[in-house]
């Protein structure tokens, strides 16, 4: 018998298996619509914040702050050749989520040095594979490494650092 959670896994390994290997364009679309709404559900129910999510981390990145404060899940969407969109979410251990809405494409300029906070969700889209914390002015910073595929002929190298205050 499973648990509600394994359950949910494996509903999400099926799901994401569709969004990467699918080449139907509206099947791939509609899979990665299900695997949003799914993956809602899955991070609400009790538990999932501890729940290790060993199969579905084939699928997408999953990171660990190293002092257990967030975590966060992120994918890359291959909408059509060159054109990627990322989604994510930062889970906290108390239920709180803040989802990240990628606005990336509609930045042409000045990325290197925008500010962008939880008030509006903007994220600068880009898949995850790495995470570092340092102590600054006595506060965890998180460091956050990705990579965003920004075109056929490049990809960008992102270092965000990461911090919460009390809101």
């Amino acid at each position: 018998k499973l648990s509600p959670l394994q359950r949910y896994e494996d509903s999400l390994v099926h799901v994401a298996d569709s969004v990467y290997t699918n080449d139907i364009p509206e099947i791939k679309e509609n899979a990665n619509a299900d695997l949003i709404r799914l993956f809602k559900a899955t991070i609400k129910t009790a538990g999932s914040f501890n729940y290790t999510f060993s199969k579905l981390k084939d699928y997408i990145s999953i990171l660990d702050a190293p002092d257990k404060s967030f975590r966060i899940y992120n994918w890359e969407y291959l909408r059509t050749e060159g054109y990627s969109r990322y989604y994510g979410v930062i889970q906290k251990p108390d239920g709180g989520i803040i989802p990240l809405v990628d606005i990336s494409d509609k930045i042409i300029r000045g990325a290197e040095d925008s500010i962008f906070n939880s008030a509006s969700y903007r994220w600068f889209g880009c898949l995850y594979y790495n995470l570092i914390m340092r102590e600054v002015a006595g506060q965890p910073v998180y460091f956050i490494f990705g990579r965003n595929s920004n075109n056929l002929n490049s990809d960008k190298k992102i270092i965000e650092p990461l911090s919460f205050n009390a809101k």
